[in-house]
């Protein structure tokens, strides 16, 4: 089932009960029409095909890279669904990406889902109970994630909803990021972070001040960048609570989204080099 949230001249979100996915993020124009800014699949079928980069869906029980899918929790080795060659990816093979979760309560501007992942589920201990609630006003989209577990474990959600503020098969190099970390996370060539922090003065990383993404025209400007054929890096945010974690400004069209959260960091993913990507919507290729 999807749910279509929103208020009148104000925004409009879809969410599907499958994956808890963001399927569309609409806003409004000068000219009175909604443009969708949020890139989106056709149909269900296309949301299940293994080729999905998770376009919109909330994943878990762990979101990015678990090294070696297993972990060592209280003196006990957990392993996990190896779903990549060295990882545990967003939570396995069967995460809460390809789930139906259950709608506990809609109205017109919010949507609660839950999800109940048993014990042993891709290998990851306890028994979790998952709240996502997704709630709009005129400008603003809102996602919260709770969890309850009946046994020590480990979780990490996140929403994967990808955005280009220009058209869908438009490149974002005219798009602008900035993103108030003076730390990044770097990874290895596997994808895992290598647990340190680097500071990103003096480099292409530096996203302090408006940066064009046209710097994923050069990415041997940073190795981070070349690794990865684009961003795909977590920024330690300063403070606590809920601040703002990143700006994204499209200058031509005057389209910009505000991103805060109440968590350490926020990472950057620019759908890079990806391959069997089902075709998005109006048969456009990722």
């Amino acid at each position: 089932m999807i749910h279509t949230l929103g208020v009148p001249g104000g925004i409009e979100v879809t969410v599907l009960e499958l994956g808890a996915t963001i399927t569309r993020v609409r806003v409004p124009t000068p000219e009175g029409r909604l443009h969708d800014v949020a890139l989106g699949l056709d149909d269900v079928a296309g949301y299940l095909d293994p080729g999905n980069p998770y376009l919109g869906a909330s994943v878990g029980r762990y979101a990015n890279r678990i090294a070696g899918a297993a972990f060592v929790l209280d003196g006990t080795t957990y392993t996990l669904d190896r779903n990549e060659s060295h990882a545990c990816l967003h939570g396995g093979t069967g995460g809460f990406h390809r789930r139906i979760w259950s709608a506990v309560r809609a109205t017109e501007t919010s949507v609660h889902l839950r999800l109940l992942s048993p014990d042993g589920d891709q290998g990851f201990p306890g028994a979790l109970t998952v709240d996502a609630t997704f709630s709009v006003t005129a400008d603003t989209l809102t996602i919260h994630y709770h969890a309850a577990t009946t046994a020590p474990t480990v979780v990490n959600l996140t929403n994967h909803v990808y955005l280009n503020l220009n058209e869908p098969e438009q490149p974002v190099y005219d798009h602008v990021l900035t993103i108030p970390a003076a730390e990044f996370i770097p990874v290895d060539r596997r994808g895992i972070p290598t647990g340190r922090e680097e500071l990103v003065a003096g480099t292409a990383l530096d996203l302090r001040m408006a940066t064009s993404l046209s710097l994923l025209r050069q990415p041997h400007e940073h190795p981070q960048l070349l690794r990865a054929d684009g961003m795909d890096q977590s920024f330690l945010l300063e403070g606590a609570g809920l601040r703002p974690a990143a700006r994204l400004e499209h200058p031509p069209s005057g389209r910009y989204v505000e991103v805060s959260t109440d968590q350490p960091s926020v990472h950057v993913y620019t759908l890079n080099t990806v391959k069997d990507v089902p075709l998005l919507r109006r048969g456009v290729q990722a």
